[in-house]
């Protein structure tokens, strides 16, 4: 009997220890989600248009571009079918329709270029996408970037094929 007791009182301090453990965890993550509000994003819409180049990923798992040079990081871009009697800019008012639509939130808007951010629901952490048309008018170059931690499980490569999912059957 004693040591049915002392099995059952292992087993409980177990349990509470593994519950606290996952519970700092959890505090840990919504105060970094919280500090990713107030980071600064990359550059502005004037230093993006002027450069025609989009904000460079860094050497982290947690972010992709059209204009990626890692190949691990690299998205295709949004073609823009030329067969469709649709300006280049309002097909990217479209591409924002979409974002919008998909819960991003429009953060600057000039003339081909747009910011916009979307936050994870349970944690509320917060990610940019900047997309940005090019000179030609023949494809919209994207990119989704985490603004903390090192790795997104895939997130952003993830919203990025389903904003184009949506773009192409809109």
């Amino acid at each position: 009997m004693g040591y049915a007791l002392t099995m059952r009182s292992a087993t409980r301090l177990f349990v509470l220890a593994l519950g606290l453990g996952l519970l700092a965890f959890a505090v840990s993550l919504v105060l970094r989600a919280r500090q990713s509000r107030g980071l600064a994003p990359a550059p502005d819409a004037a230093t993006i248009l002027s450069s025609a180049q989009l904000p460079r990923c860094p050497e982290t798992p947690n972010c992709v571009s059209s204009q990626a040079a890692d190949p691990l990081q690299v998205v295709e871009p949004f073609e823009l079918d030329p067969s469709l009697d649709a300006a280049p800019r309002d097909e990217l008012e479209r591409l924002l329709t979409v974002a919008r639509d998909a819960g991003g939130v429009v953060v600057e808007r000039v003339d081909g270029f747009a910011h916009l951010e979307f936050t994870s629901p349970l944690f509320g952490f917060v990610d940019d996408i900047y997309l940005l048309l090019d000179e030609t008018g023949e494809r919209i170059d994207i990119r989704s970037a985490s603004r903390v931690g090192s790795s997104d499980l895939g997130a952003n490569r993830e919203r990025v094929e389903t904003l184009r999912a949506a773009f192409q059957n809109f």
